[in-house]
């Protein structure tokens, strides 16, 4: 269940919040890329978009197709989605860490879908949905920022190039949300360029932790690019 998570779901609860700050007393058409809505992750997105729904904003999830290295989707949730109001599709592949699988999910997404202009906020929940995410905006002259909520980290992850991959890609992202301070001092010191003003939340869960955007930052999802590309304040 969602109590399962709680660092998890405040997390992105938090992250929502920051995003429809793009948009001021409207609706938010919002983007969720998921590799698979399952496990506690998958509770917790189905809690935050559900709850975004029925806030009156317009929320569309894209998640895999196909089961992969055992991970699938889980059919109770993608049922709580629907029945939920929220637009579900899914494509192969928002899972493999291959160009061509990858490329299918941002074809479908630009010929379906409406391309990114056609959402305010695209909210990834991995990796690989963030590179699809970078694919998506550029491929648009409308700038549609990236938020990308990283449910869990360990400091040794599968594979030898992995982690250095996953932290470049963080870096070119908007806003990255993280469930605690000390998995965010982690990023820093392996290179994710630190973002004023950033949500994380707690190990203690009797604490969220908050940092409110500045009126400029509400008004494009936070943070310009600065030389080579870095993000800056």
């Amino acid at each position: 269940s969602v109590g399962e998570c709680p660092a998890a779901k405040r997390a992105d609860g938090a992250a929502a919040e920051l995003g429809e700050k793009r948009v001021t007393e409207s609706v938010v058409r919002i983007l969720h890329l998921m590799s698979f809505v399952t496990g506690a992750a998958g509770s917790a997105v189905a809690a935050l978009t559900v709850g975004q729904r029925r806030a009156g904003h317009h929320v569309t999830v894209v998640t895999s197709k196909t089961p992969a290295d055992g991970a699938r989707n889980d059919a109770l949730l993608v049922e709580r989605l629907t029945g939920g109001g929220v637009a579900v599709h899914a494509v192969d592949s928002l899972a493999s860490r291959k160009t061509g699988p990858n490329a299918d999910v941002v074809q479908f997404i630009h010929d379906h879908l409406g391309t990114a202009a056609a959402f305010d906020v695209l909210h990834t929940h991995a990796t690989v949905p963030s590179v699809i995410a970078i694919a998506l905006a550029r491929r648009v002259t409308a700038r549609v920022p990236i938020l990308q909520t990283t449910h869990e980290w360990t400091v040794s992850r599968p594979g030898a190039g992995h982690q250095a991959y996953d932290l470049e890609v963080m870096n070119l992202v908007d806003r990255a949300v993280v469930p605690t301070w000390s998995v965010a001092e982690h990023f820093v010191a392996r290179g994710v360029v630190r973002r004023p003003r950033a949500w994380t939340q707690q190990e203690d869960d009797r604490h969220r932790v908050r940092q409110a955007p500045s009126a400029r930052d509400s008004a494009a999802l936070g943070l310009r690019r600065g030389p080579a590309g870095a993000l800056a304040a």
